[in-house]
């Protein structure tokens, strides 16, 4: 992200010196989304995800492979998904909505399946 924001900047905003801010941020689940702003001029970045995806084969956004590791490892635990969001806020950490929550557990019962069949 870094790296690419560089060299954007230098090719977009000639002559200024890249001094780069948190312009806005995106919470997916356990995952960020981030894009950076220069300090110095109007230069702003295009929202990069600092996570990888699964590949669901359907529309819409695909889920954080963190947020489905999760869900298969809640489902071989005692942890409900109402105490992980407990314990996710008591570590001042904003929690999954329980609908998202749900379809991640969807994906990781598919995906966790998939992988013990291969």
């Amino acid at each position: 992200m870094w790296n690419n924001c560089i060299q954007l900047h230098a090719k977009q905003s000639k002559g200024c010196t890249p001094r780069f801010s948190v312009a806005n941020e995106r919470k997916i689940g356990l995952a960020w989304q981030q894009s950076l702003h220069s300090v110095n001029c109007q230069f702003k970045s295009g929202r990069y995800k600092l996570y990888d995806e699964l590949l669901t084969g359907g529309r819409g956004q695909k889920p954080a492979t963190t947020n489905v590791a999760l869900q298969i490892v809640l489902q071989d635990s005692a942890i409900s998904n109402t105490k992980m969001c407990y314990l996710l806020t008591s570590v001042n950490v904003p929690p999954l909505s329980r609908r998202r929550m749900q379809k991640n557990s969807q994906h990781g019962r598919q995906h966790k399946c998939t992988a013990c069949n291969g």
